[in-house]
């Protein structure tokens, strides 16, 4: 038969013809692998909305929902669809039996292909609909599959609407709850959760209130479908629901016992990636509050276990892995919950996760973040055979141009250079020093991340053998190149200085650092941040340093403008004993370093006022400044 002459009959409401045929085409269209004729589906709609017998109706509605599900997303839907069935829905409104043939049609539509629509004139139409009293638990059950797949693909920000269905969830949920409860129905209850994790998700664009009764009913359906043996989906959607609750009011999700739920429920469904991945997703939530008795709660309830062992048992599950970083991210800021995940185990597992899903930069983020404020604190035994140093090297030379990563990267490489010899040594050989240096270059332009680069280099250059090593690496000229870039931020300068100071203890290695410009970097330091005692003590530690080999260094001249930043920070500092200490110590190498102190002459009397007001106020200093007197003679 003739496209045409199908149509024809279709146009004419000639469906004892039509309905025959309708079975041929999609029979052909399926097992030919063909499209479906053009024009189809809005001719269906066309006939919908002129067709006037009951039997029609139905005929019409199952061909278009036919038509639909061969058609996929291939073949669009006519713009007037949704307003035509609900039409339909207002004039037959007591005819349950087609009501619930509209509904099935409209939940296909909405899921495979919604067109464009006014989600809320359509979800109050399904609402107004659903809260008449003739309807049944089948139609109810219908109504919110519509209202799920209308919801959860559209933006809906009327505060009165949501509260609406959100009252109705509640409602039904109440059915099943209490001494006077119905029969579970667990097809109807998990549909609803689909509405409610639906409505969650729209709370932040418009609020509207929790009551702790609402909350304590919403619980209860987990605790009835773990009673029932149910599947894991009605609490998966109730822990979807809770977390986007925790967005706008965690406070009531607290006092109604949110932890133990997702305790309770990840330990009924700890083989469920989806029931794992939603619980740690509350976790996270609630944690980010950084609350220490919020944190501890998730401890006491067996949270830290479950994040482990979830973590541990679906390595693969990017999103449950990201929940998990997220959680411990937060969960790592206080002491007594490091101390119990890293006694279980939780640096090797982190590093792990990081490891294997180091694509995502979201869960490398928290991740990273995690292991930043767990190895500040971690035992060796928590951090050895982990391979993180391998893992923390690999990330940064992946994410070279994200400062984020890049940062705590570099505190965690720092944190860790702080347990001894051996860890600097390995972060060396493991190419973190490299990185570091390579940090200084690549990231020139985020201040917050040279500082930390700088701190970094600081730790890993008390190691003798590594300020060989940070030199042969072009890591000097890097760094005073940094220095100077950046001299304006004071925490880049006290770092830089520090750090100067500690590669300036190897006399090779000082002798780059004064032909690569570190004298005028140091100078600029003291000059810039005249006022900011932590430069000053670490720039004059720096030149008392670099200047003060026995006997005097001839070879590394001191310049006038040095001896005079070094006693315009006594002078202005008078009264801080440790700018008095690192002064004095800066000017007896200065002076005797020199090889002509007639430079300095002029400077002899100040020099000897200074080394005297010292000694009166401060005792302790007298020897030293004795020996700087003697000096400047």
């Amino acid at each position: 038969m003739a496209d045409d002459d199908f149509f024809r009959y279709l146009g004419d409401g000639q469906y004892d013809k039509v309905f025959p045929l309708a079975q041929t085409v999609m029979a052909v269209a399926t097992n030919a692998h063909i499209d479906l004729p053009p024009g189809l589906l809005a001719g269906i709609v066309d006939a919908l909305s002129r067709a006037k017998d009951r039997g029609d109706l139905k005929g019409l509605l199952n061909f278009l929902v036919s038509s639909i599900a061969a058609a996929g997303v291939a073949m669009p839907i006519p713009p007037k669809t949704i307003q035509i069935l609900l039409n339909l829905f207002r004039t037959h409104q007591h005819d349950l039996d087609l009501c619930d043939g509209i509904l099935s049609t409209m939940c296909h539509i909405l899921f495979l292909s919604p067109p464009e629509i006014d989600p809320i004139f359509v979800a109050r139409s399904i609402l107004d609909y659903v809260l008449s009293p003739s309807v049944t638990d089948d139609t109810q059950e219908k109504a919110s599959i519509a209202l799920w797949a209308l919801l959860a693909k559209n933006a809906c920000d009327d505060q009165d609407l949501l509260s609406r269905i959100y009252s109705y969830i509640v409602k039904v949920f109440e059915r099943f709850v209490g001494e006077t409860s119905e029969a579970f129905d667990s097809s109807l209850v998990e549909v609803t959760c689909g509405v409610l994790c639906a409505v969650a998700s729209l709370v932040r664009l418009a609020p509207f209130a929790i009551a702790q009764e609402d909350v304590d009913t919403i619980v209860s359906i987990v605790y009835l479908s773990m009673e029932m043996e149910g599947s894991p989906e009605i609490p998966c959607l109730v822990l979807e629901s809770l977390y986007h609750f925790c967005v706008v009011n965690e406070s009531v999700l607290i006092q109604c016992g949110a932890i133990v739920v997702v305790a309770d429920a990840v330990q009924k469904f700890n083989r469920d990636p989806a029931v794992l991945e939603a619980g740690f997703a509350v976790l996270a939530q609630l944690a980010s509050t950084e609350n220490v008795h919020i944190n501890l709660s998730i401890v006491f309830s067996d949270g830290v276990d479950s994040l482990l062992h979830g973590m541990n048992q679906f390595p693969g599950e990017d999103g449950l892995q990201l929940e998990g970083c997220k959680a411990f991210s937060h969960l790592s800021i206080e002491g007594e919950t490091r101390m119990v995940i890293c006694e279980q185990g939780g640096v090797a597992l982190i590093v792990r996760s990081v490891a294997e899903h180091e694509g995502n930069e979201v869960l490398v983020e928290y991740g990273c973040s995690a292991l930043l404020n767990l190895t500040s604190d971690a035992p060796d035994d928590a951090v050895n055979d982990t391979g993180i140093i391998h893992c923390i090297v690999s990330l940064m030379e992946r994410y070279q141009r994200t400062p984020s990563v890049r940062r705590n990267c570099l505190g965690i490489l720092q944190n860790i250079s702080m347990k001894g010899a051996h860890a600097k040594d390995a972060i060396a050989r493991s190419g973190g020093l490299v990185s570091v240096i390579q940090t200084m270059e690549q990231q020139i332009d985020s201040p917050d991340v040279l500082e930390r680069a700088f701190t970094t280099l600081w730790s890993l250059a008390v190691l003798a053998e590594n300020r060989e090593r940070i030199r042969c690496a072009g890591g000097i000229e890097h760094a005073i190149q940094a220095m100077l870039s950046f001299v304006e931020y004071e925490g880049v300068q006290q770092q830089a200085c520090g750090c100067i100071c500690t590669l300036a203890m190897d006399p090779v290695v000082r002798k780059t650092i004064k032909s690569a410009g570190g004298s005028l970097a140091l100078l600029y330091a003291m000059r810039v941040h005249f006022t900011s005692i932590d430069v000053q003590s670490e720039a004059a530690r720096a030149l008392s340093v670099m200047y003060g080999v026995e006997g005097g260094d001839r070879t590394l001249q001191p310049s006038a403008e040095e001896l005079d930043a070094v006693l315009m920070a006594m002078r202005r500092f008078d009264g801080n004993q440790t700018i008095q200490d690192r002064g004095l110590a800066a000017l007896s190498s200065l002076l005797a370093c020199s090889s002509t102190p007639q430079t300095f002459s002029s400077e002899f009397d100040e020099i000897r006022r200074l080394a005297r007001k010292v000694s009166a106020r401060f005792p302790g200093l007298a020897a030293e400044a004795a020996h700087v007197e003697s000096l400047a003679l």
